[in-house]
């Protein structure tokens, strides 16, 4: 049988302007008593969003989250209602039942439409009289539950089929919420897959997401949502042969063929050469791979902006090599900083704008999280000459 649990605001990881609308939309719906109905594709979020309904609600007690669908309908009655000892063979002790563990909580019927034709008409007295009547029993107890249902299915057209109960379906159906797929939701499938490779999947390390991977997560249908996502990082993961997951890596997971640029195959012998190496110098790297300079130091540029290679040093004493956890899991506005900081020795919020492509009041939000984060310090000079330096570590 489901435990229930506490539970606080989850994370919704997004910012796309559909899913924004529907955290408002529950945010709002929140403080009320009526049921809510969530509406959405399998993936989609509907229990964190049935979570954060009973999160902002007020209700202090627990959350209770049932899968309807995974119980065998002869156990649902009992299992939601409770029993009386005796009520039936294997009752050998009574049980208060799920509807009275979220009494001053909520109650999250997860595909909801898969409930038997008995037990929809038990839920829509409890829904109607706020009193549940175990098996078994001859005395109704009150209850003050929140419901929220859920259902991947259209339960207007169970209905119409005549397999759903009408008036229980306008009953759950008090507010109905429309969750939107992962391919409505433009970048957010980048922020997801760095938030799921940032806490490891399955035992897995860390990992950072590379540039070069975000235009193929933003362009894949994702008809499996989040979990058809999570799938397909853990393999892109396994594969990764560093810390961070590429473009190459995803399209593996993906079963599609990686479109080879012209300087793919100069760009995995690249990599392999830096990451056999303590760091490389253009130099040494055109010498051993016996290519004009030139036409690597365009290739060395592209691997930095995509995330695969860090350069520090100026000029022909910059050095690359392959980036480590901590530089991998790094803004890639801040890593442009930090490569700023190793040209000039100092870096304000017009160079960071005008070398990353951003605006200087972004570039002062990323400098300002890098203070607080203790890798830089300001440098003492005001107006449009202040900058920022490295912290410097005096050993104890």
């Amino acid at each position: 049988m489901p435990r229930p649990h506490p539970v606080s605001a989850p994370e919704i990881v997004g910012r796309s302007p559909a899913l924004l609308a529907a955290m408002d939309a529950a945010r709002r719906v929140a403080p009320t008593t009526a049921a809510v109905l969530l509406r959405g594709e399998s993936g989609t979020g509907k229990e964190l969003f049935a979570r954060l309904i009973h999160a902002e609600s007020g209700r202090t007690e627990t959350f209770v989250p049932v899968n309807c669908a995974a119980l065998p309908g002869n156990l649902l009655e009992s299992v939601l209602f409770g029993h009386r000892r005796g009520a039936f063979t294997g009752a050998t002790e009574s049980s208060a039942g799920l509807v009275q563990a979220a009494d001053g909580g909520t109650l999250f019927l997860d595909e909801v439409g898969e409930l038997p034709a008995t037990v929809q008409a038990k839920l829509l007295r409890v829904l109607q009289e706020r009193r549940v009547l175990a098996v078994g029993e001859s005395r109704e107890r009150p209850v003050d539950l929140r419901v929220v249902a859920a259902s991947h299915e259209g339960l207007r057209e169970l209905v119409a089929q005549g397999r759903f109960r009408e008036d229980l379906f306008y009953r759950l159906a008090r507010y109905e919420l429309d969750l939107p797929p992962l391919r409505d939701r433009g970048r957010d499938a980048v922020l997801i897959a760095r938030a799921i490779l940032r806490r490891g999947i399955e035992g897995l390390s860390p990992r950072a997401l590379a540039r070069s991977a975000e235009a193929a997560l933003v362009a894949h249908p994702w008809p499996g949502n989040v979990r058809e996502l999570e799938n397909a990082l853990f393999r892109a993961a396994l594969a990764a042969r560093g810390p961070a997951v590429t473009s190459r890596d995803l399209c593996l997971a993906l079963g599609q063929d990686a479109a080879p640029a012209p300087t793919q195959p100069l760009s995995a012998r690249v990599l392999d050469l830096v990451g056999a190496s303590e760091g490389l110098a253009s130099g040494e790297l055109a010498e051993a791979l016996s290519v004009p300079r030139a036409t690597l130091k365009r290739l060395l540029r592209a691997l930095v902006d995509a995330g695969d290679l860090v350069a520090h040093g100026a000029g022909k004493a910059t050095r690359y090599h392959r980036p480590s956890e901590a530089e991998a899991c790094q803004d890639p506005r801040e890593r442009t900083a930090m490569g700023i900081l190793d040209r000039e020795g100092r870096v304000s919020r017009q160079a960071l704008a005008e070398v990353a492509g951003i605006s200087a009041r972004t570039a002062g939000r990323v400098l300002a999280g890098m203070v607080a984060a203790g890798l830089l310090v300001p440098d003492g000079r005001r107006g449009n000459a202040a900058g920022y330096v490295r912290v410097v570590r005096v050993a104890a």
